[in-house]
């Protein structure tokens, strides 16, 4: 209780993160309509800065709006990232790269 919310309201301020992520098909849909993948994933990398900062130090303040904003940085990022692997390995290895990236992926979450 170091913030001082019960049990239900912590469990609704850590859902938001998944209910933001429902918008992953449309920001991948945006990727592929506009590209600037390398501003977007800079993008994503500022506002996961910025919410994880904002609710570590500014514990006060309205825990909703940085976990908004850390999950828009994680929905974002994770369509922007797999649609960027086509575009920077050649072609006859795109299933190797993808595969080895989401292996990695896998493995660093059993890491968490």
């Amino acid at each position: 209780m170091e913030y001082g919310f019960t049990e239900a309201t912590a469990s609704y301020l850590t859902g938001i993160v998944y209910d933001v992520a429902l918008l992953a098909p449309l920001s991948g849909w945006l990727i592929d309509r506009y590209g600037h993948r390398d501003y977007v994933v800079l993008g994503t990398g500022v506002l996961l800065f910025f919410g994880f900062t904002l609710l570590y130090y500014v514990p006060q303040g309205p825990p909703a709006l940085f976990i908004i904003l850390i999950g828009l940085g994680y929905t974002i990022y994770g369509p922007t990232v797999w649609s960027s692997v086509p575009l920077m390995v050649t072609p006859d290895v795109v299933g190797l790269a993808t595969g080895t990236g989401k292996f990695f992926r896998t493995f660093q979450s059993r890491i968490d």
